[in-house]
């Protein structure tokens, strides 16, 4: 689980590219929203070690965060830091099925460590929401504060998300997630040390179209482009 230092906890997880170990959570936990600066005190808590060992905070470094996806990525500061856990495994989203069982794990109301039990609503990614252009898996896990950047899990135990918000605006309320999909692409790029690019065209009334275009949206919103599309 992810905490910033004097601001509310929000959750996170651990997995690995190239044999290197990652911590992902949601990038609306990692910006001092009063600067709308990247916060740099930031400290990763983990759970008790399988043999019982007890690991103090961490300090962590944020290395990015997508704007378009509210994804966070860090990496712990200390080199020769020992994961003692296996890390977790991103699965493929695109499997699961309305009706699927579906698990959150993360530190709701801070409550460290907890896991809630729902199911698959929709896993097409919904479009229409401006923060998430690609769209969001909607769950009927229930979540509360605290719980953003936390996994959704499979009935394997693979990611298959990761939750940044709820929906209220339905009967009851339901949680909204990331893709794993989307997930894996801006990890393996950030890993690898590439730019993220993504354009997303929004259509609007009247006679023009309002153009979005970025490159590595890392710690800020992208510019916008206005204009007639030819």
């Amino acid at each position: 689980t992810l905490e910033k230092v004097a601001s509310p906890g929000l959750s996170g997880f651990v997995t690995q590219v190239n044999n290197e170990i990652y911590i992902v959570t949601a990038k609306h936990g990692c910006i001092d929203a009063t600067k709308q600066k990247l916060i740099t005190n930031t400290f990763v808590h983990f759970k008790p070690a399988p043999n019982g060992e007890i690991i103090n905070s961490e300090p962590a470094e944020i290395l990015g965060v997508c704007p378009y996806h509210d994804i966070g990525i860090l990496k712990i500061k200390d080199a020769n830091f020992k994961f003692p856990w296996n890390p977790g495994v991103l699965g493929i989203n695109k499997k699961l099925q309305p009706g699927d069982k579906v698990f959150t794990l993360g530190s709701p109301s801070g409550n460290m460590f907890c896991i809630t039990e729902g199911v698959a609503i929709n896993t097409n990614p919904l479009k229409g929401f401006i923060k998430y252009p690609l769209g969001l898996m909607e769950l009927s896990a229930q979540a509360e504060h605290g719980n953003s950047g936390g996994p959704i899990l499979d009935d394997f135990g693979k990611i298959i998300g990761m939750l940044v918000s709820v929906r209220t605006d339905t009967l009851h309320q339901t949680s909204l997630a990331i893709p794993s999909d989307i997930i894996a692409k801006d990890l393996e790029k950030i890993a690898s040390n590439k730019p993220i690019i993504h354009s997303t065209i929004h259509a609007r009334f009247g006679n023009s179209w309002e153009l979005n275009t970025f490159s590595k949206g890392w710690g800020a919103d992208p510019p916008k482009q206005k204009g007639v599309i030819i």
